[in-house]
């Protein structure tokens, strides 16, 4: 079982189980639109410098990744080969699903 979070662009996120609050959702810059029980966040065009500075020690080639849901896919396999913590994956792929879409949504489980 396990959390998941589900971006408009078709994108799937399971949260590392055990080990990674929904919350790391939330420090990526971005609006938390949440309703009553629907937790939702949502970033645009504007948002992405603040998390490349988040996760730039990382040294990532994003370039290397198509900007589509295929290169988030591909994305998110080479870095859990890697020791990045989990809220820096996620950081990671909210910053490559911005380079192809101006408004990225998230609808998660708390």
């Amino acid at each position: 079982m396990g959390r998941y979070a589900f971006f408009n662009t078709d994108f799937e996120y399971k949260f590392a189980f055990g080990v990674q609050p929904s919350s790391d959702i939330q420090e990526f810059g971005g609006d938390d639109t949440s309703i009553r029980e629907i937790s939702s966040h949502n970033w645009i065009q504007d948002d992405k410098t603040y998390i490349f500075n988040e996760i730039s020690f990382f040294n990532i080639d994003f370039e290397q990744y198509e900007k589509n849901l295929d290169g988030t896919h591909a994305l998110r396999n080479d870095l859990y080969d890697t020791n990045i913590e989990p809220k820096y994956v996620l950081g990671c792929l909210i910053y490559h699903q911005l380079l192809y879409t101006n408004i990225l949504i998230c609808h998660y489980e708390d």
